[in-house]
């Protein structure tokens, strides 16, 4: 009879105790905006390193993650910007809003905008005529 007690004594200390103690998820969530003009950016990858956890910005600019206590990594990346990284121990449900820097293209190289005006210009015909005058001359 004793030793009945003091097992369920023992079980219920182990349900009471295990979800507070191990495994606690908590929400890391935020806004990403873009530096330069303060705009939301949507479709920016967040992705938590340690655990591969990860998901993308919505309309808006929000981004939210489920995670366990502890030490994360979080990675902010999208291919016209600096990727931003966020280390910290999570302890309670937080809240990072992020700003992100927009990549400068060296002088010597076009950067993504004026490849796209080419591609624009040269469905319109305008790189066809400038063939031709480079051929006169």
């Amino acid at each position: 009879m004793f030793r009945k007690i003091l097992l369920l004594d023992i079980l219920f200390l182990l349900i009471l105790v295990a979800p507070t103690s191990y495994g606690q998820l908590l929400i890391v969530n935020g806004y990403i905006l873009n530096s330069n003009s303060g705009e939301k950016m949507k479709n920016v990858s967040v992705f938590e390193k340690n655990t591969k956890i990860g998901t993308i910005s919505n309309e808006e600019g929000y981004f939210q993650l489920v995670l366990p206590s502890g030490d994360i990594d979080i990675t902010f990346t999208d291919n016209s910007f600096f990727p931003q990284e966020t280390q910290l121990e999570l302890v309670s449900d937080t809240v990072i809003n992020v700003q992100m820097n927009l990549l400068k293209a060296p002088k010597n190289q076009p950067n993504k905008q004026n490849i796209l005006l080419d591609k624009q210009t040269a469905s319109l015909g305008f790189l066809k005529n400038n063939k031709k005058q480079n051929a006169i001359n």
